[in-house]
């Protein structure tokens, strides 16, 4: 499993850094396991854009359905290698002999997913999907919502990489690649006016999350943020040997972004690991504003 989510990542950042694969969004990756007692485990990698989902199945060679449904899943793995034109000779041989059996089927394979409805993905991470009119919302102001996971005709792939509850990952139709963080906001909270604040203030902190909007909907806030899905605590907690040659700048663009707040009298009160970001590029940017204070009346922190 270990060698299987390696090669995912080296294929998410060939789409993403290395120019003959950026513009191939989509991929597949398999691996079947077979026992000798005719168990099967077979693990899937699918990325759609930006998004990695993860699916697993079990088959029993013992049981004749279970063999039927092997076959067409393999089917339709042949049949991706081979529309990539990439297929290698001993796949290919099985996928000629299991055509005279098995009718082509469309799958998950083609890249097309669909959006899952509420108990598909309260299922996989308790997010809850009823609150129709603030995803309408959210859409009235052009940002279309990625589904936390993929529903297709063959099952249902889960997100690698789950947000908290009150984020979502949205995307502008214009430009569908680049990913985004909506923020839901409590009422109760100051975050929305602090992060405002921040975005008026010039010039801006490097070290800081970038607000790109806000709006109100009908029972909270929402800002647009970048998103960056990498925190310093996994860096520590996952691979700390990679992390460590980048200490110095890391801790200095900590400091920098606090020395900035504290000039414009703002105290975030919530520094940890889980609320800085760190991009590929190892810059850091402080998140979760929640319970940040002001100590002094914005319009005078704006004439300062």
């Amino acid at each position: 499993m270990w060698m299987f989510l390696c090669g995912a990542s080296i294929v998410c950042f060939a789409h993403g850094f290395i120019d003959p694969f950026k513009q191939q969004k989509n991929f597949v990756l398999a691996a079947i396991y077979i026992g000798q007692a005719g168990s099967v485990q077979w693990h899937t990698l699918y990325q759609n854009r930006t998004k990695v989902c993860y699916s697993t199945e079990e088959f029993d060679f013992n049981v004749p359905v279970s063999c039927i449904k092997f076959a067409l899943r393999l089917h339709n793995l042949c049949f991706a290698i081979d529309s990539g034109g990439n297929a290698g000779s001993q796949i290919m041989a099985y996928k000629n002999q299991v055509d005279s059996h098995v009718p082509k089927l469309k799958s998950f394979y083609t890249g097309r997913g669909m959006k899952c409805d509420a108990t598909d993905s309260d299922k996989g991470n308790g997010r809850a999907r009823d609150d129709t009119t603030e995803l309408d919302k959210l859409e009235a102001h052009g940002y279309n919502v990625e589904p936390d996971c993929i529903k297709t005709e063959d099952g249902i792939f889960e997100s690698l990489q789950k947000l908290p509850s009150n984020l979502l990952t949205v995307f502008r139709p214009s430009d569908p690649d680049t990913m985004l963080v909506a923020k839901k906001i409590r009422k109760e909270l100051n975050e929305l006016e602090i992060l405002r604040l921040i975005h008026l203030i010039q010039p801006q902190s490097e070290h800081i999350i970038t607000l790109l909007n806000s709006f109100h909907g009908q029972s909270s806030s929402w800002v647009i943020l970048p998103k960056i899905m990498n925190n310093v605590e996994d860096w520590l907690r996952y691979d700390l040997k990679r992390f460590s040659p980048h200490f110095s700048p890391v801790c200095w663009g900590l400091i920098e972004g606090l020395v900035y707040l504290h000039k414009h009298h703002m105290a975030h009160r919530d520094i940890k690991p889980e609320n800085l970001l760190v991009d590929h590029k190892f810059y850091l940017k402080i998140i979760d504003f929640d319970i940040a204070v002001h100590a002094i009346h914005p319009i005078c922190t704006l004439h300062n």
